[in-house]
């Protein structure tokens, strides 16, 4: 809107860009159960890697927006299984929702999403199933999302009036007439109409 003339006189220009909607976190817990593993003994350790960020999807929420980011990892369990010990590994996909509040009241349009790691996968606690035969991991992992939209501005543009020599007020701040002292480095602009 170039060129709107407001209420009280001043002009107004919309600018469009590019802006943060809103920022939040959000955590996921689970339990991923291995079973079928024979005659389990100990669980020697457990260990979450190759994480990464499938789908991302904004669903609208009552208070703003939810990120819903699918995360993909493996889990893997060492553990003593008779007289031997070995090594299962499960591959895991969870979804976690990340609540996103508005910054502000403004609207936007073409939202983007970023998706960040603030604490990967990892393995909280292990525990051997009431059968003996398998193994359940506790695992968690917090995820942060920003969504960026567009967005416009409306800014005041000062309307610049050039005055006359006859209507300039000899003594007016801003009038200036003959040269400037030395040192003097005010800006200024002149109106050759």
């Amino acid at each position: 809107m170039i060129g709107a003339r407001g209420a009280t006189g001043e002009d107004y220009k919309e600018i469009i860009t590019r802006a943060v909607y809103g920022r939040g976190e959000g955590e996921a817990r689970g339990v991923v159960s291995f079973s079928g593993l024979g005659e389990v003994k100990k669980v020697l350790g457990t260990v979450a890697t190759d994480f990464r960020v499938g789908e991302i999807n904004i669903a609208p929420s009552q208070n703003g927006v939810t990120v819903l980011a699918t995360g993909q990892f493996d889990v893997h369990v060492w553990y003593v299984r008779g007289d031997d010990t070995a090594i299962a590994k499960q591959p895991v996909v969870a979804t976690v929702e990340i609540p996103v509040n508005p910054v502000g009241p403004e609207k936007f349009a073409d939202m983007g999403v970023a998706v960040s790691v603030v604490k990967g996968p990892e393995c909280r606690g292990a525990a051997i199933t009431g059968a003996g035969d398998g193994v359940e991991v506790e695992v968690g992992a917090t995820l942060a999302a920003e969504i960026t939209g567009e967005t416009s501005l409306r800014v005041v543009v000062p309307l610049f009036r050039p005055e006359t020599p006859a209507q300039a007020d000899p003594g007016s701040p801003g009038h200036e007439s003959g040269p400037r002292p030395e040192g003097d480095d005010r800006a200024s602009a002149r109106y050759n109409g």
